[in-house]
């Protein structure tokens, strides 16, 4: 198993067995999604009700709970993780990791 997907894998599990998370969208979500959901706002409350370790290319997968866009799922690098939460430093250093990774995948492409 590559590091990545075994990092991922014990990074879904601790996910799982902390549930439900509260976050809220990052400003790029809200931008993508705004035309189906257009009562999401920065300050929309997510709860994570479900992950999904789905690799290397798109990564940890949330399953949300919002009053403001009912049916949602994005990855774990699109929400910021409120300071309450017990795991929000170690999903940072994942959320940290996977823009790097992301960035090393699309300069890999152009060239």
């Amino acid at each position: 198993m590559d590091t990545n997907k075994a990092q991922y894998e014990d990074l879904t599990n601790k996910i799982k067995q902390n549930l439900p998370i509260k976050a809220i969208p990052t400003r790029e979500l809200v931008a993508q999604i705004r035309d189906k959901h257009p009562k999401l706002t920065l300050k929309s409350e997510f709860i994570i009700k479900d992950v999904m370790n789905t690799g290397d290319i798109t990564g940890i997968l949330c399953i949300i709970d919002c009053k403001d866009a009912e049916g949602l799922a994005c990855a774990l690098a699109h929400v910021i993780i409120l300071q309450s939460e017990s795991l929000k430093q170690e999903i940072e250093k994942y959320q940290k990791k996977r823009a790097k990774r992301i960035d090393l995948i699309h300069k890999q492409k152009m060239n």
